[in-house]
């Protein structure tokens, strides 16, 4: 993902919607994930194409839906979970030190 915290921000919505139940039945397109503030339709397919490349979404077959795979999952939960317990924490700390 980008490095800037602008960019961080809009990273984090998108793996929150990724996570949403209905994209865990239904799957998701790029259309579904353009709803998230700050991401065109280059954008999201550029992401989809890395994410797919990286074994975290499948495609399926003749559509264009995807899934997350089990790694995807356990990948955007843990990456989630490190920045609202370990990263937010640190950066707010370092901020009342400086």
């Amino acid at each position: 993902m980008s490095r800037s915290s602008s960019n961080s921000e809009e990273d984090t919505s998108l793996f929150r919607t990724l996570l949403r139940g209905e994209f865990s039945i239904g799957g998701f397109t790029n259309q579904d994930l353009r709803r998230c503030p700050g991401k065109n339709s280059g954008q999201i397919t550029r992401l989809l194409k890395r994410l797919r490349v990286h074994g975290l979404i499948k495609k399926v077959s003749r559509h264009y839906k995807y899934y997350l795979t089990e790694l995807g999952r356990q990948v955007v939960t843990m990456t989630l979970k490190l920045r609202e317990m370990v990263i937010i924490p640190e950066l707010a700390r370092l901020a009342v030190q400086a």
